[in-house]
């Protein structure tokens, strides 16, 4: 392994300082890098330093095995480099080539990752998901937050232990082993966790007056699921009915919610498009819809020195001339159906959502793998 270091002048890469390998030097997996210092590890466990100015290295054994990961701590003044092996971390001084503090792991590969969170402050990541934030010591890490006398209340669900947070969410939501709801903490759980969740959240003054469905929906809320509280607001909707789901549930929206929700989003779309393209793709979702007036009014905006003129002109010209007539209908679905057969989709569909066969658009949107399509067709274009 060698190191050379370019330069750039306007559109040219020079070559720089080049920098011999080191015979001992094994595999690199990993390279730090800050002004003039690059420090490598490699998988026999040595540091390689390398001072680009002065087109000197050296190499330092850990006696560790192989090297994971190697950060230079940030900041200017500071040499401590964070070093991260099979069985645990050590802190370095990147300028003295010392050991400055070391952490062994319970097992090998616990530590997954490691980073620097300030110049002083290491940040160790485990496989069970725990983020430590540790001292250049490597011996001072913070300690749960059940264990410690906190002077303001915290209320962090994903903090706490997982088995106590669901206890939690079962106590808030619905209690079917008593006779009465409260708020009395679980045997379970840890009281100050309790007693700070109700004090920060002001819950005992809340819950107090709350349906078991408005129980739910609040403490999904609290713990942030996002799931469970559009679960709870969709159920909320069916079971009182007294206002319209949010667009936001897009397809469980009643269907005369939906279509007027994608009307207005059509609008959107054509003040803000102007490509030949999406004006297509506008002209689609009219006819899909029942219009016939607007879809017109976009087809005959087309420019006359445009190659789809002519085309789009006999679209305009048949959606303003259908009939209701017996043998205009069975024409139009004859015509819909090759135009189907022969990989035109879309445009078949329009002919029969143009005759109010969107029944039978549907069908064959699903049978050609359409089936957002056939789903957005249903909602705004057939009745329940």
């Amino acid at each position: 392994v060698s190191t050379q270091s370019t330069g750039v002048e306007g559109t040219v890469i020079k070559e720089g300082t080049r920098i011999p390998p080191d015979s001992q030097t094994g595999l690199i997996n990993s390279i730090a890098w800050r002004g003039d210092l690059m420090v490598l590890g490699d998988s026999t466990g040595h540091l390689s330093y390398w001072d680009l100015k002065a087109r000197q290295s050296r190499l330092v054994p850990t006696s560790r095995g192989s090297i994971n990961k190697v950060l230079l701590a940030p900041g200017r003044n500071t040499q401590l480099l964070l070093v991260l092996f099979n069985d645990g971390v050590e802190i370095w001084d990147s300028a003295e080539g010392e050991v400055l503090s070391s952490l062994r792991s319970a097992r090998p590969g616990e530590i997954v990752d490691v980073d620097w969170g300030a110049s002083d402050r290491p940040i160790i990541i485990k496989d069970t998901g725990a983020v430590q934030i540790m001292d250049v010591n490597l011996d001072t890490a913070p300690a749960p937050l059940s264990a410690l006398s906190l002077h303001t209340p915290v209320w962090l669900p994903f903090l706490y232990k997982q088995k106590e947070m669901l206890t939690f969410k079962i106590h808030l939501q619905h209690q079917g082993w008593k006779e009465q709801w409260d708020l009395e903490c679980p045997s379970s759980c840890t009281p100050i966790i309790w007693e700070s969740m109700l004090h920060t959240l002001k819950l005992r003054d809340k819950f107090s007056t709350l349906t078991l469905l408005e129980r739910c929906l609040v403490t999904a809320a609290l713990f942030g699921d996002v799931v469970e509280w559009r679960l709870w607001q969709v159920l909320a909707y069916y079971l009182d009915q007294s206002s319209p789901l949010s667009s936001a549930f897009d397809v469980i929206q009643d269907n005369e919610s939906y279509a007027k929700d994608q009307i207005k989003r059509l609008g959107v779309q054509e003040s803000c498009g102007v490509s030949y393209k999406h004006r297509q793709h506008c002209v689609h979702k009219h006819i899909l819809l029942g219009h016939t007036d607007k879809p017109v009014q976009l087809l005959l905006e087309v420019e006359q020195d445009s190659p789809n003129f002519y085309l789009d002109s006999l679209r305009a010209s048949l959606i303003s001339s259908v009939s209701d007539s017996e043998v205009a209908q069975s024409t139009m679905k004859l015509v819909a159906t090759n135009l189907i057969a022969n990989e035109h989709l879309l445009e078949g569909c329009q002919l029969l959502c143009l005759i109010k066969k969107a029944v039978d658009a549907c069908r064959y949107m699903q049978n050609f793998h359409h089936s957002d399509e056939a789903i957005w067709l249903a909602k705004v274009a057939l009745t329940p």
